[in-house]
């Protein structure tokens, strides 16, 4: 087997990539919505998880129900706001280190799903072309 297919090259690898996605997220909220991850659809999400959290339902204004969001996001993102949700900043920083876990972990999928029908070069080629295996949580 050679060395840039094996388990402990693509893990190294995939470690290296969570630790470079934890760099972005190591800014400042207001650096982070300018130039970094942050969208005004991550605000309009991280507000309705928090109403959620405090039971007032699936609300962003505390007013009128909506359902106008990604469900799965939005649930993964219900606990943090539960745990930690007295915060400004903490929820949004620890949403950012789970989506740069699930990014990296897309990226082992798409990775052993490829490598499983084609060859681990190909695997490799699809995990660096993919969205998983560049920075994607940086703006131009």
């Amino acid at each position: 087997m050679s060395i840039l297919f094996n388990r402990r090259t693509v893990g190294l690898v995939l470690a290296a990539s969570f630790l470079f996605r934890l760099l972005f997220v190591a800014h400042d909220v207001h650096d982070l919505a300018l130039r970094g991850p942050l969208y005004d659809d991550s605000f309009y999400a991280f507000a309705i998880a928090r109403n959620i959290a405090a039971g007032l339902g699936s609300t962003f204004d505390r007013l009128q129900p909506t359902n106008g969001y990604q469900p799965l996001y939005v649930l993964l993102l219900v606990p943090i706001y539960w745990v930690c949700g007295g915060h400004a900043a903490v929820p949004i920083y620890a949403a950012l280190v789970l989506s740069s876990f699930l990014d990296v972990l897309t990226g082992l999928i798409l990775y052993r799903l490829v490598r499983r029908h084609a060859s681990g070069a190909a695997a490799l080629y699809a995990w660096c072309c993919g969205d998983s295996g560049r920075p994607s949580c940086a703006r131009p």
